[in-house]
């Protein structure tokens, strides 16, 4: 047995399917189980004891899955790492795909994952029928031969790549390893996933056009198909080598070889390359873009027509070299990728008259020059002193010596739709997330896209929402900052909140079921709100009340438990999410103060009675209008104001009676006393009536 008919063993459908057990059915108690498959969507069955490392890519693990309906037609599922965001966007408009030369995406969506006792996101595809055609690129292997490369390999993935350039997509993970044969008979091959990761997250630097090599890996973009194609022709040339042809640099070497001598040059050297295969190589290892070969040109090719050989097109050489830290550059394009990374020598450099003087003299070039001086102008004029102030000064600077290239802030690369990507997989990296809130706070794609003679539509897009967000990401309130940025940016990204930990919530309809999970365990947090879910929500909800946000962070603890009730009732209603019971019996718990709120006994004694019975229903709805009954409010308020008339008057009275007291008894004195004297007086009459009375007798 050969390695090939080894591997194709490891790729037989696993026996034994045990039944699975639903994902939205687990709770603390399932959670405990220990079955080892699990269904997505009722229609796979995917199962966690079966790993086929074989099929794993990149960072995200491949397992055996079968289609419920078919169990015999092969299947795999693989589950991205979570703290990397897939390409959601792409999933349902690859399902349509129906072209060779592409596994095919079958299904998507959260499941429960037994062995570690949490929701994760899984992607189903079709599992290729033969191995992978260069396991790994560190390792050299037989070179394929001629006929193998235009028939095998050329012939059988142009119609994918095809199909991506149609919808004005790109694959962006075309390499050697991520190429399957189609069949155990190696007569044609697929191209690999593309959706697991943030666009070619995955591909060694080598495999990317100078301006998205610059880049970090989790913000390199979307790009186009015709950086598709430059990666079709570095994994020709690695196939007709079998080897990787630069295997004794390291990236960076690779890429200032790139830009000082061209592709071509730095890759195939003096390797002995058929000479009927060096004429499509040249095409598509060309750096300038709107040189490089397309599909037409291809065709034309692969059909007998032959052309003129592309010569690279090399960066305007200066007559005179520009020194920085000692290195002599002849050219903008590496004089930028020097300072970008070494940002805080380069300072100096950027505000210094040499570099003006060596644009206009050396290089001849007035309308770089000036946009030189513009560029530091206005950084100075709009941009408050510091070191904040001198890497922005950098990054601006950057921009007009090499436009094409990325933003380069602090030594890190971003294409401007990589951001939000970029973003994503930073949550859990507090200088790098710090970094990219910086870079949006600025407005650097902004000053990036104005430097652009013809930009990409889908760069003008991203712009437009980039430059909605710096007044978001400088907001510190709840709902606001980095965290609304991030899911402003990834529409398909999921909550990153630590109340969700165990969860998987990527959609609005994920957050009540998830908070009822949450508040069925015995330890959960105070609230089921925080800035995450907050700014999820506010990102995601067709309806979401500015006052009630901000009513989340008011210093009122009943005010704020209100906030919440509003905030989950209209999420419940908006997704038409099921009965919550035991969420609903948490934010009751946190209402004390609201029903407390009432002023007449009674009616606080009935309210609360009737908060219980809502939560027990488990409708937040129902919750609220019971809590927030204008109608009921308006009559304890009327009745307390009546009492508190009543109460008024009263006291005034009492008031009125403790003022006048002593006049009163000053009064009752004087009449007592005029009283005593009338008395006196009639009585000394009566004796001496009396008196004279008995006198007479």
């Amino acid at each position: 047995m050969d390695l090939a008919e080894s591997e194709m063993l490891d790729l037989e459908q696993p026996q034994g399917a045990i039944a699975p057990a639903a994902a939205d059915e687990r709770d603390e108690e399932t959670e405990g189980r220990s079955d080892a498959v699990v269904e997505l969507k009722q229609r796979f069955m995917i199962y966690s004891d079966q790993a086929l490392p074989q099929l794993d890519s990149g960072d995200s693990f491949a397992f055996h899955a079968q289609l419920k309906a078919d169990t015999a037609r092969p299947f795999y599922a693989l589950l991205p790492p979570a703290d990397m965001p897939a390409r959601t966007d792409m999933l349902e408009t690859m399902r349509n795909f129906n072209v060779p030369g592409l596994l095919k995406v079958a299904e998507w969506g959260k499941i429960y994952w037994p062995p570690e006792k949490r929701h994760r996101f899984a992607i189903v595809l079709e599992r290729p029928g033969g191995v992978r055609i260069f396991p790994d690129l560190k390792v050299p292997q037989a070179p394929l031969q001629e006929e193998e490369l235009i028939t095998g390999f050329l012939t059988s993935l142009l119609p994918a790549i095809r199909e991506f350039t149609g919808r004005t997509l790109a694959h962006r993970a075309i390499r050697p390893n991520n190429i399957f044969y189609a069949d155990a008979g190696r007569r044609s091959m697929v191209l690999g996933e593309c959706v697991s990761s943030p666009p070619a997250f995955d591909q060694p630097a080598v495999f990317e056009p100078i301006e998205s090599a610059m880049a970090h890996p989790t913000a390199r973009g979307n790009a186009s198909s015709i950086d598709d194609l430059y990666a079709l022709g570095i994994t020709m040339l690695f196939l007709i080598l079998g080897r990787n042809p630069v295997s004794d640099l390291d990236e960076e070497r690779v890429l200032a070889n790139k830009i000082e001598f061209g592709t071509y040059a730095t890759l195939v050297g003096q390797a002995r390359i058929p000479l009927a295969l060096m004429e499509p190589l040249r095409g598509l290892l060309t750096d300038d873009p709107r040189e490089r070969w397309g599909l037409q040109d291809l065709d034309m090719w692969l059909a007998g027509r032959r052309q003129s050989p592309k010569q690279p097109k090399l960066p305007q050489r200066a007559s005179r070299p520009f020194v920085f830290n000692e290195v002599e550059y002849f050219n903008t394009r590496s004089l930028a990728n020097a300072l970008a990374k070494d940002y805080i020598n380069a300072v100096t450099v950027v505000r210094s008259k040499q570099l003006d003087a060596w644009l206009r003299r050396s290089l001849n070039d007035e309308p770089r020059a000036e946009a030189m001086q513009q560029a530091v102008s206005s950084t100075a004029n709009h941009i408050s002193a510091g070191r904040g102030s001198e890497d922005r000064l950098v990054a601006r600077a950057c921009v007009p010596l090499d436009p094409a290239a990325p933003i380069r802030y602090r030594g890190f690369g971003l294409s401007v739709d990589g951001i939000g990507p970029a973003l994503a997989s930073a949550m859990s990296h507090r200088e790098r997330r710090q970094l990219i809130a910086e870079v949006i706070s600025s407005r650097l794609p902004v000053h990036w896209i104005s430097a652009q003679a013809k930009p990409r539509a889908e760069d003008l897009r991203a712009v437009q929402l980039l430059d909605r967000l710096p007044t978001m990401i400088d907001n510190p309130s709840i709902g606001y900052g980095v965290e609304r940025c991030l899911y402003e940016l990834n529409p398909g990204e999921h909550c990153h909140s630590p109340i969700f930990d165990r969860e998987y919530v990527a959609d609005l309809s994920h957050i009540v079921p998830a908070l009822e999970r949450t508040a069925r365990r015995s330890k959960r947090p105070e609230s089921p709100l925080d800035r995450h879910i907050v700014a999820f929500i506010a990102a995601r909800a067709r309806r979401m009340n500015d006052d009630v946000v901000r009513a989340l962070q008011n210093p009122d603890p009943a005010t704020r438990a209100l906030a919440t009730l509003r905030v989950l009732a209209s999420v419940q209603d908006q997704t038409n999410s099921g009965p919550a019971p035991a969420l609903a019996q948490w934010l009751a718990g946190m209402l004390g103060g609201v029903v407390g709120s009432f002023h007449h006994r009674k009616r606080r004694e009935k309210i609360g009675e009737r908060v219980r019975r809502a939560a027990t229903d488990g409708q937040m709805s129902e919750l609220l209008s019971v809590v927030d009954d204008e109608a009921e409010r308006a009559s304890d308020t009327r009745g307390f104001n009546e009492a508190s008339s009543e109460y008024r008057a009263i006291e005034y009275q009492l008031k009125q009676f403790e003022t006048e007291k002593p006049r009163r008894d000053d009064e009752s004195r004087h009449f007592g006393e005029q009283l005593a004297a009338a008395a006196g007086g009639l009585l000394v009459s009566i004796v001496t009536a009396v008196t004279i009375f008995a006198t007479m007798i």
